[in-house]
């Protein structure tokens, strides 16, 4: 696992959003990474979960993105056979327009939690499996949520 705090450098258009989420779901699959990309007030949060070696060398590939400014690495851990927080994910993302009122707390939680001067992994981790908790996980919830959410969702 591996988790870190971005700012965007630029606003990012729908559209372009949508284009770099497609990407990094691809090359996420290739990998065997999944995880979590959470977007409140042009933070970018994300958690990135699978073998030490492809999550640092998809953390390396976003690090050198130019979209991405004053990246800050939160945690950094390795539990040997621990269970993938959003093992259906290659990329879940969630943003502040597009969260249920659940998921609108915990994110607010996560940004506060990660924005701190010292973290609490404890309490991040707790967040993270309290957002995995309201995640769709059927194709039939996903088409539920993506229905009632007004720009779709990507959950």
């Amino acid at each position: 696992f591996l988790t870190y705090m971005s700012r965007a450098c630029a606003h990012t258009s729908e559209a372009e959003l949508q284009g770099i989420l497609e990407k990094a779901r691809l090359k996420n699959a290739e990998a065997d990474v999944t995880g979590l990309l959470l977007l409140r007030s042009g933070t970018f949060f994300q958690l990135l979960e699978g073998t030490r070696n492809d999550v640092l060398a998809t953390f390396a590939r976003i690090a050198r993105d130019p979209r991405h400014r004053q990246i800050d690495v939160l945690f950094e851990f390795e539990e040997d056979g621990a269970p993938r927080f959003f093992p259906q994910w290659q990329m879940g993302y969630v943003d502040d327009a597009r969260a249920s009122t659940g998921q609108a707390g915990l994110l607010r939680s996560l940004h506060d939690i990660a924005s701190s001067r010292t973290p609490s992994r404890v309490k991040l981790l707790e967040l993270l499996r309290a957002f995995g908790a309201t995640a769709p996980t059927s194709a039939a919830e996903i088409l539920r949520h993506v229905s009632r959410s007004p720009r779709g969702a990507d959950l």
